[in-house]
């Protein structure tokens, strides 16, 4: 017995949904309302729906083992064509269902909708476990037609469960540079360390949209950081061995950042089955990002691309994952071997998604492996190992200047930092020019400093290190490091140094009303939070180049006709409606078709049913303890750029710049992270 209901819904604007950026990520939406459930008899398994046959279907039993106490409910949707062809799918879903209740989703796809995939089924998002919308994660599977199967399983003495809406989110994010690709193209220097191999593929390589960042000029997610003192492994409970992984990764950026509304990426870093690791979040590791829920502020994720509940990772992405461990130890200071309270928990340092939020992630295979990769782990260790803690290295210093900086680092080796002589470890510094290379033009200027006693494995030195600044003007990279004198510098055996862009020019020291007549090449090479201080016209003058890498969101302060050079990505980026409205109608209609029938000025091609609304995305903050809630915010409020450093007072007038809302994604000044592209 079975009940089948043929939904009659007018189909949405296909380019009302879709999202084109540098990623070439399209979307597009079904809104199946009010699914009926009906009573199934135990066991329940595909063929006792009679589906439409094709030689494809798989039978797949849902049993209990005490089916007299157990009811299954089950909804088989209609074939939905979607409006694009895609790769990767999602499921969000609202109703009444009892907490003891399991609910399934199955989906299956086809190209031409005769021929379909097996059936597959989908993992609850860890994220809303326990909430009444919930979300499925992607599976990975192409076509442009789909047919899902909803199954609510729970006690038979409660009444029967409602389903108010199951929405499905089409994906099309392959259009953009496959794996190999963004592997070839990775020239961004972005690196774990020379412990780690092979370097992550940053988020410009692999394709990521960044203005998918971005709501009508506002931040979707305000950042904030923590230093890192957990690393949890995680599976993404996406398919296995996906054609082009970083078209997955895309996907799963794109499904984070606006369909669960967690503002980017949830994960630190991503493996895929070649072992090849892309950069995740947006802003370093200390950034708080959105991998397991109340856990997030003080952990760093890294998620296996895949589902390994019964399986295991292929070897290269097992060795990945080894190597990146190691390095990330190393980096942060983090005992591979240790535990420690967190979050009120005693949980290991290294651990499980399953450990602090009750799930399946990363699945049985690779947990069980987490004793051996804390082992491996610890027994890798270098004998000489730096982990930077923190640092008031200034972003402006004048030349040929002595000056004192605050330093915290970690011994994160095996070795204990000798202080006697011939071989004491001291820290040092070198000065590099902006395309890398050793600024040597000057003797005398890698000032070394003692440390005041000798520093064990895990305990941290903090120290006032003396800092000597080239005679030359200009910008430079200054690279903390540690130097075992006679011996070797840290760096050689694998570690990171600390690198800070730093200016040297008294002049960038002048108020304001003198910095303004310097010629652009100077004014360029300012810090942010000081080009922020100078006035508006003085800042039209600089090359669309230097205000967008400087200040993406400068663009909302500038008048019409001084943004008309400016790409249609940008202003959509980074200006509300209510703005894009004012632009002439030649301009807008360059926009696409579906901002322009948002802004009112194009006629709609297709009106929704009044009885089928479509199920809004929140903004909301399913990471309630330690994520913050994305506020929006009507009016644009000047605020200060984030930092993660104490900077140096500014003797300048006050600023006369309005800071427009919301500040961009802030320079990482982390210790622990990697520069964002």
């Amino acid at each position: 017995m079975f009940t089948l209901l043929v939904l009659f819904l007018i189909p949405p604007d296909p380019t009302a949904s879709r999202q084109l950026g540098p990623g070439q990520t399209f979307t597009d939406s079904w809104y199946d309302n009010s699914p009926r459930l009906t009573l199934q008899a135990l066991p329940v398994t595909i063929s006792s729906l009679a589906l439409p046959s094709n030689g494809n279907d798989q039978a797949c039993t849902i049993a209990t083992s005490d089916t007299g106490d157990r009811a299954a409910y089950q909804y088989l949707s209609s074939i939905r064509k979607a409006e694009i062809p895609f790769n990767a799918v999602g499921f969000r879903w609202d109703g009444n269902l009892s907490l003891s209740s399991a609910v399934s989703i199955e989906t299956r796809t086809s190209e031409d909708g005769h021929s379909w995939t097996p059936w597959m089924e989908t993992e609850e998002l860890d994220a809303e476990r326990g909430m009444t919308t919930k979300s499925t994660d992607l599976v990975f599977s192409s076509g442009q037609y789909l047919q899902y199967r909803l199954t609510v399983l729970q006690p038979a003495d409660i009444s029967q469960p409602v389903v108010d809406q199951v929405r499905v989110i089409f994906i099309d994010s392959t259009q953009g540079p496959s794996a190999q690709e963004a592997a070839a193209s990775n020239g961004s220097g972005l690196r774990l360390s020379a412990l780690a191999q092979p370097a992550p593929i940053s988020r410009q390589s692999w394709g990521a949209n960044q203005s998918l960042l971005y709501d009508q000029g506002e931040l979707r997610w305000t950042p904030q950081y923590a230093p890192v003192q957990k690393i949890i492994i995680h599976h993404t409970a996406t398919s296995n061995n996906p054609a082009d992984p970083a078209a997955a990764v895309r996907a799963i950026y794109y499904y984070h950042t606006i369909e669960q509304g967690w503002g980017d990426i949830g994960y630190h870093y991503l493996v895929d089955q070649e072992g090849r690791v892309y950069q995740g979040r947006n802003g370093g590791d200390n950034i708080v990002a959105a991998h397991a829920l109340n856990h997030n502020k003080g952990s760093l994720g890294v998620a296996l691309l895949g589902t390994f509940t019964n399986s295991s990772p292929s070897p290269k992405a097992q060795q990945a994952l080894e190597s990146f461990l190691l390095a990330k130890s190393v980096q942060h200071g983090i005992d591979p071997n240790g535990r420690s309270v967190f979050v009120g928990e005693d949980v290991p340092n290294i651990l499980g998604h399953r450990d602090v939020v009750s799930t399946t992630c990363p699945g049985v295979p690779v947990y069980e492996s987490l004793s051996f990769l804390r082992n491996k782990t610890a027994s890798a260790l270098p004998p000489l190992g730096e982990a930077w803690l923190s640092d008031t290295t200034p972003m402006v210093l004048g030349t040929s200047e002595d000056t004192a900086v605050s330093l915290s680092v970690r011994n994160s080796g095996t070795a204990t930092w000798d202080t006697a002589l011939p071989s004491p470890v001291r820290i040092a510094y070198h000065w590099y020019t902006p395309d890398g290379r050793l600024y040597a033009a000057e003797g005398n200027l890698e000032l070394q400093t003692d440390l005041l006693n000798p520093v064990k494995p895990r305990e941290t030195a903090r120290i006032q290190a003396k800092l000597r600044t080239p005679a030359a003007e200009g910008q430079y990279i200054l690279k903390w490091d540690m130097v075992q004198r006679g011996v070797t510098w840290f760096t050689e055996q694998g570690n990171l140094p600390l690198e800070r862009t730093v200016l040297v020019a008294p002049w960038a020291k002048l108020p304001n009303d003198q910095i303004i007549n310097l010629p652009n090449e100077l004014v360029s090479l300012l810090p942010v939070d000081r080009l922020r201080t100078l006035p508006l016209s003085r800042l039209t003058v600089l090359s669309n180049t230097h205000l967008v890498e400087r200040i993406p969101d400068i663009i909302q302060l500038f008048p019409n006709d001084r943004v008309l050079s400016f790409s249609n990505e940008m202003l959509i980026s980074y200006l509300p409606d209510t703005r894009l409205k004012t632009f002439s109608l030649d301009r807008i209609r360059t926009f696409p078709l579906y901002l322009q029938q948002r802004l009112g000025l194009a006629p709609a091609t297709a009106t929704p049913s009044a009885t089928t609304p479509p199920m809004p995305t929140p903004t909301r903050a399913p990471f309630i303890s330690d994520t913050p809630t994305p506020t929006p915010t009507p009016t644009p409020v000047a605020k200060p750029t984030q930092t993660s450093a104490p900077q140096p007072a500014a003797n300048s007038s006050p600023p006369q710049t309005p800071t427009p809302t919301p500040t961009p994604v802030p320079e990482n000044r982390d210790p622990g992270g990697g520069a964002a592209p």
